[in-house]
C-alpha cells in the first residue's frame, strides 16, 4: 500500500512512497495511478513508475 503525506501546503512539496518486491517481477514492473488534488490547475494526473530489476 502506498504511503503519501497527506497534508501539503500551498506552494510545498509531497512524497509518495511505494514499495516493490523485484521476486514477484521478473525483468521488470510498470504502474500507474490517479493522483487527485485540490488545484484547480491540476485537479488530477497521472502517475507512472516504471522499472527493471536485475538479479
Amino acid at each position: 500500500m502506498p504511503k503519501y503525506d497527506r497534508a501539503i501546503p500551498p506552494g510545498g512539496e509531497g512524497k509518495i512512497r511505494v514499495a516493490v518486491d523485484p521476486k514477484t517481477c521478473i525483468g521488470g514492473a510498470e504502474k500507474s495511478t490517479v493522483i487527485t488534488t485540490n488545484d484547480r490547475a491540476i485537479p488530477r494526473f497521472t502517475l507512472h513508475v516504471m522499472a527493471e530489476f536485475e538479479l
